[in-house]
C-alpha cells in the first residue's frame, strides 16, 4: 500500500496540494468581490463550489498545467463547500466558539466546525498610527500674533 516516496512523487504531490490551497484562497477572494446585495454569501459560496467542481471534472488532460488547474478548481470547491457546511452547522448547533470548560468531545466538535480560532480579527495586525495632534489655532498662532478671538483679521495686520 505504501511505498518509499521519490523526488518525483513528492514534487508532484506538493504541486497538487499547493494548487488546491491556492485555489481555495483564490476562491475566498472571488467571494469577497462578487456583489451580493441582499443575497446571503452562502449562496455565492455554494454556487462557486458547484461551478468549480463541474469545471474540475471537465478537465481531461494529464499534463502539469491541466493537473494544476484541476486541483486549483477542486480546492475552490472544497473550500467554499466547507465554508457553507460550517456556516450551516454553526447556525444549527449554536456553537460559535470553543468552550474550554467543555469535555473533549465538545471541544472537538467546536474545533471541527472552525470555532477553534476565537476571532479571526484577533490575528490581523492593527495598523500602527499616532494619535492625530490636537491643535488649537488660537492658542498657537493667533495669540502669538497678538490677535484675540473677537478681533477681525485683515491683511494689514501681517505687514
Amino acid at each position: 500500500m505504501f511505498k518509499t516516496p521519490t523526488q518525483k512523487t513528492i514534487t508532484s504531490n506538493a504541486l497538487k496540494v499547493g494548487s488546491a490551497i491556492g485555489g481555495g484562497m483564490l476562491s475566498n477572494g472571488v467571494v469577497e468581490v462578487v456583489p451580493t446585495g441582499s443575497l446571503n454569501k452562502n449562496y455565492v459560496r455554494g454556487g462557486l463550489a458547484v461551478v468549480a467542481l463541474l469545471a474540475a471534472a471537465s478537465i481531461k488532460g494529464k499534463d502539469t498545467t491541466s493537473e494544476v488547474a484541476q486541483y486549483a478548481l477542486a480546492g475552490m470547491s472544497i473550500e467554499q463547500g466547507r465554508q457553507v457546511v460550517t456556516s450551516f452547522l454553526k447556525e444549527k448547533t449554536g456553537i460559535k466558539e470553543v468552550d474550554q470548560t467543555a469535555d473533549a468531545g465538545g471541544r472537538f466538535i467546536a474545533g471541527a466546525l472552525g470555532c477553534a480560532c476565537q476571532d479571526a480579527q484577533a490575528y490581523k495586525m492593527p495598523m500602527p498610527m499616532l494619535q492625530a495632534p490636537q491643535i488649537n489655532a488660537y492658542d498657537n498662532t493667533l495669540k502669538q500674533l497678538g490677535i484675540n478671538q473677537t478681533q477681525t483679521v485683515s491683511g494689514d495686520m501681517f505687514k
